[in-house]
């Protein structure tokens, strides 16, 4: 604190508090509603509020602003509240409050909402990294540097977007003598059968940069238990089995939950990757989905099924910062959409650490 205009009055300091001459101490504590009562603070700041959890009785956004909000009141105008962020989702405390403010109808709240180039002169709009930036995610960009709210809900794929990727001109393809061991198999398990999702299987390859969707498969419920059809497992097997002979697959891809089964009867002849779908694997493979979409490097055949379900794809957003996929409000399905995922996320494995290997040199 030498260098602070404060430096002169400062009397006391220590870990997590700072007493200047006049009494007034400038504390930071723990973010949690129980922590922060019985105080008379006639400032409170709050940061990065957007990404507060909300719904915790303690550690919530809302909670905190309770607990603390009489504390400051009993300072009336000399007291404030200075609630600081990124804009995130369009709910919670922040948001709410940012909502009240331009309203006009609280004229003791006042909301600034600056996008990165105003705050910092050093990042103009047009300079190439936020410009690079704006290309590879707009609906991200202008959130993160744009400093407007992120909806809850969207889609994760433009439909434009979607047709652009259809070659209208093919159909499934045959593999390739030069391509043979660079294909990926993925596969999304389902029991299949009526009001169920279907058995999905799909497979990739890149040329360069480009990834091409070369088949997408589901499995027919020919398997009679209490007579309700589903899919017989011994034929996925055959068929995985029939299409390695002719595919020759770099990695075939299965759910280490829903195909253990299947896991253990083939890992030891055929080259088996285990998936594992949770919160980060849906992030990343569904991230890189978009960046393949979005950039025009990957490319569909008219597959009525997967073309609809990746239309429709929503995301989820969380206050945590995280995200989920589904397949939207229109179809609630999202088979063949998760079985190109898991291929993509695997096919990509090699291009993502040629990518990181080329920063390191």
């Amino acid at each position: 604190m030498i260098d602070s205009p404060l430096g002169d009055e400062i009397t006391r300091e220590t870990a997590t508090e700072i007493e200047v001459s006049n009494n007034c101490v400038f504390q930071a504590i723990p973010a949690s509603a129980r922590a922060s009562r019985g105080k008379a603070v006639v400032m409170l700041i709050m940061d990065e509020l957007s990404f507060a959890l909300e719904g915790d009785a303690n550690r919530g956004a809302s909670a905190i602003y309770q607990a603390l909000s009489p504390s400051i009141a009993q300072f009336g105008k000399h007291g404030r509240i200075l609630e600081l962020s990124s804009p995130w989702l369009t709910d919670g405390l922040f948001y709410q409050h940012y909502c009240e403010a331009t309203s006009g109808d609280y004229p003791f709240m006042q909301a600034e909402n600056l996008p990165t180039w105003i705050v910092n002169p050093n990042l103009p709009l047009d300079c190439a990294f936020l410009q690079a930036e704006l290309k590879r995610d707009p609906e991200k960009f202008w959130v993160e540097y744009g400093a407007q709210f992120a909806k809850n809900h969207s889609a994760l794929l433009a439909s434009e977007i979607v047709e652009v990727a259809i070659n209208k001109d093919r159909g499934i393809l045959f593999p390739q003598r030069e391509l043979m061991g660079t294909y990926v198999l993925a596969l999304d398990p389902a029991r299949g059968g009526v009001g169920r999702d279907d058995y999905t299987a799909c497979i990739v390859h890149y040329e360069g940069e480009r990834l091409v969707i070369d088949k997408f498969h589901a499995f027919e419920p020919d398997f009679d238990i209490g007579g309700k059809k589903e899919v017989n497992i011994a034929k996925v097997e055959e068929w995985i089995k029939e299409h390695h002979r002719i595919y020759d697959f770099q990695s075939i891809v299965l759910d280490q939950f829903n195909s253990s089964g299947t896991i253990q009867s083939m890992s030891k002849d055929f080259p088996i990757a285990e998936l594992a779908w949770s919160v980060s694997t849906k992030m990343k493979a569904f991230s890189k989905m978009k960046e393949l979409f979005n950039a025009g490097l990957i490319e569909l055949y008219p597959h009525e099924k997967a073309v609809k379900q990746l239309k429709n794809l929503s995301v989820i957003y969380r206050s945590s910062g995280q995200w989920s996929v589904t397949g939207g409000k229109e179809s609630g399905i999202d088979d063949y959409a998760f079985a190109l995922a898991g291929a993509i996320l695997e096919a990509s494995k090699d291009s993502d650490i040629d990518w990181l290997n080329s920063l390191v040199r």
